[in-house]
C-alpha cells in the first residue's frame, strides 16, 4: 500500500456519492423558496392574519413530512393495540388545554366563545385518553375509550377551527399570548394522529370481517 492511498474505510463508495446528488437541486430549490418567502414578507408588510395562516399551513407540512418518514412506518408495524396506546399517550397531555382560560397566559381579549370550548374540549380528550391507557388490560373498556377520545378530540379540533374563524382569531393571533405555539406546532400533530387512529380502527374492523368470512368459508 502506497503512502498516497487512503484507507478504504474512510473513502465513501462512488454509489453513495451518487445517492446524495439529488440533495443538491432539492436544497437549492428550498433555499430559493425560503428566500422568496422572506422577500415577499418584507415587501408586502404582511398582516397578522396572513402570518398566522402561513404558520398554520407550514405546521401541517412539517409534521406530515416528519410523521410520514419516522412515525407512520413505526405505527404500521405495531400491533393495533400498541399503536393506539402510543397515540393515546400523546393525547393524554391535552389536559394542558385548560391554559386557554388561565389568566395571565392568554390575553384577556381572547373571546370566551373560543377559549372555553377549546379548554374543556382538550381537557376532556386528555382525560379520555388517560382512561384508555389505564384500561389497556380490559379489552372492552380500552376500545371504548379509544373510540371516545378520538371522536371527542376530533370534534374539539374541528369546532375550535370554526370558532377561531368566527371570532376573527387569525387576525388577532396576539390574543393567544404564550399559547400561540399550540395551534401552530401541537394541533397539526393531534389532527394527523386522530386520522391515523381512525385508519387503524377501520383496518381492525376490516381484518376482523375478513377473518370471519374466512372462518365461515
Amino acid at each position: 500500500m502506497t503512502s498516497d492511498a487512503a484507507p478504504a474505510a474512510i473513502v465513501p463508495p462512488l454509489r453513495a456519492w451518487h445517492g446524495l446528488l439529488w440533495t443538491v437541486p432539492f436544497t437549492a430549490l428550498w433555499t430559493w423558496l425560503l428566500y422568496a418567502l422572506v422577500a415577499l414578507c418584507l415587501e408586502a408588510n404582511m398582516t397578522t392574519e396572513t402570518l398566522f395562516r402561513i404558520h398554520l399551513v407550514l405546521g401541517y407540512v412539517a409534521w406530515l413530512l416528519c410523521f410520514g418518514t419516522y412515525v407512520w412506518p413505526r405505527l404500521r408495524s405495531m400491533d393495533g393495540r400498541d399503536a393506539h396506546r402510543a397515540i393515546a399517550t400523546l393525547h393524554s397531555f391535552r389536559f394542558f388545554g385548560l391554559v386557554f382560560i388561565l389568566p395571565g397566559v392568554v390575553s384577556p381579549d381572547l373571546p370566551a366563545g373560543f377559549a372555553v370550548f377549546a379548554a374543556w374540549g382538550d381537557f376532556a380528550t386528555g382525560v379520555l385518553a388517560m382512561l384508555a391507557l389505564l384500561t389497556v388490560r380490559i379489552r372492552t373498556l380500552f376500545w371504548l375509550f379509544v373510540v371516545a377520545f378520538n371522536l371527542a378530540g376530533t370534534v374539539d379540533l374541528v369546532v375550535d377551527y370554526y370558532d377561531a374563524m368566527q371570532v376573527g382569531l387569525p387576525a388577532h393571533a396576539e390574543w393567544l399570548g404564550a399559547t400561540y405555539a399550540i395551534p401552530i406546532i401541537y394541533v397539526p400533530l393531534l389532527m394527523i394522529t386522530h386520522v391515523s387512529a381512525f385508519y387503524f380502527l377501520a383496518r381492525s374492523r376490516l381484518d376482523a370481517d375478513a377473518a370471519a368470512l374466512a372462518g365461515a368459508g
